[in-house]
């Protein structure tokens, strides 16, 4: 590799206490710097002096990139080994008033002034991936409610809340949303990632992304940023755990390098995805609400050993409904309850229970009480009709009164 300075093709002209650096050493840490002085100094600052030569400098330069290559497109990082390097410099006379003049020495034919060789430098391999991080987006999460119509912004929200503020968000809608940072990312081939349930088993299917020539996996380029050419960071990746249950995510790079033996692997934090909580929209008792009346009174009927009550509700997210004291699990939406018919106090609860086992409950009191019947109260005796005599014909309704023998009704006169 070569590098021409002070090469006037690539730049009209340049000034005298500077140097001209080719676009290769444009991003390495090159400077000017005064020659430290010797006993010879003074004399070889005079010399220049008279020949119209600037003070001597030296060029200093640090963090030189080397690559093979022959062009600047082909050129690639040096591979794993032991090399040498030497370094020549040579040079082509120009004074400085020959410089200021114009003259070109492109034409010149350099002569070396100096020769030095570094042996055995060794070119490590690069860094093996390092999975830095790795967690779920969110503590955690809880399943899609049948009435959320849009679950994206819930949970795009709640995972940046967690982070963007220290009081408490509302909790992620599931799917599980991962987060992850991997250094080295040159040398990632695939990512897996699994996850496993509390005992020990595969509770999803595992995802697969590749890389190819360093190049992210379209399916989660979206999802990554590279904060650094060496770091890979992505966030908010979709997995398919979205059912109820606890899962433990495993994080695994794959490589395709022959020295690296030891599994590069990251366990997450448990994460778990809740239901939702029960609720009971509604407990009634013969048609009125419990909410509306807590307290209800039940005459009772002292002809009836029992008697018979109409309960219903309406539970969501319950995989489980009971009635206590009696009759314990029941199924639909309601039920003929029978209860004593004793006087007193009678206490009835609606239990509802989700997946997780957490319960919500509501209760009625009934209060039974006798019929009212007023103590004033007298019966009418009755009394049985006689039978009529023998011989005579039963008793039957009076006869009418006879007209014979009267007198026909006369008009009564009229005036005229």
């Amino acid at each position: 590799m070569t590098y021409r300075l002070n090469d006037p093709t690539l730049e009209d002209s340049f000034p005298a206490d500077s140097i001209l650096l080719p676009p290769t050493l444009e991003n390495a840490d090159c400077f000017l710097a005064d020659t430290e002085s010797g006993w010879l100094s003074p004399l070889l600052e005079t010399y220049r002096r008279f020949m119209g030569e600037p003070e001597s400098q030296s060029l200093r330069c640090r963090t030189v990139a080397l690559s093979l290559g022959t062009s600047e497109e082909n050129r690639n990082p040096l591979a794993q080994g032991s090399y040498a390097f030497e370094l020549e410099v040579s040079w082509t006379r120009q004074r400085h008033d020959q410089r200021e003049a114009g003259a070109n020495f492109s034409d010149q034919e350099p002569r070396l002034a100096d020769r030095t060789v570094v042996q055995d430098v060794i070119v490590a391999p690069p860094d093996p991936p390092v999975i830095l991080d790795f967690r779920a987006a969110a503590a955690a999460y809880q399943v899609v409610s049948r009435n959320a119509t849009d679950t994206t912004e819930i949970t795009t929200s709640a995972a940046t809340n967690e982070s963007a503020t220290s009081s408490p968000s509302p909790v992620a809608v599931a799917p599980v949303l991962l987060n992850w940072t991997i250094d080295n990312r040159s040398e990632i081939q695939t990512i897996q990632i699994e996850s496993l349930a509390p005992d020990g088993s595969a509770n999803t299917q595992p995802i697969f992304f590749e890389f190819t020539n360093g190049e992210i996996d379209p399916e989660l380029v979206r999802y990554c940023t590279s904060s650094t050419e060496v770091q890979l960071r992505c966030e908010n990746v979709p997995t398919q755990a979205e059912q109820v249950g606890e899962y433990t995510f495993y994080l695994r790079v794959i490589t395709d390098r022959e020295d690296i033996s030891a599994e590069i692997a990251k366990l997450a934090p448990m994460v778990a995805i809740k239901p939702l909580a029960p609720i009971i929209n509604s407990f009634q008792v013969n048609g009125i609400d419990v909410l509306a009346e807590p307290r209800q009174v039940l005459p009772l009927n002292p002809a009836l050993e029992t008697t018979p009550i109409r309960l219903s509700w309406q539970v969501e997210n319950a995989i489980k409904i009971e009635l206590f004291p009696a009759p314990g699990e029941v199924e639909g939406e309601s039920i003929n309850y029978t209860i004593s018919a004793t006087p007193g106090v009678e206490t009835i609860e609606l239990r509802a229970t989700n997946e997780a086992g957490e319960v919500m409950t509501r209760s009625v009191v009934i209060e039974k009480t006798e019929a009212y019947i007023p103590d004033s109260f007298v019966p009418l005796p009755i009394f049985p009709v006689p039978p009529p005599p023998a011989g005579t014909s039963p008793v039957g309704p009076p006869s009418p009164p006879s007209i014979e023998g009267l007198e026909p009704v006369r008009t009564p006169p009229q005036a005229d």
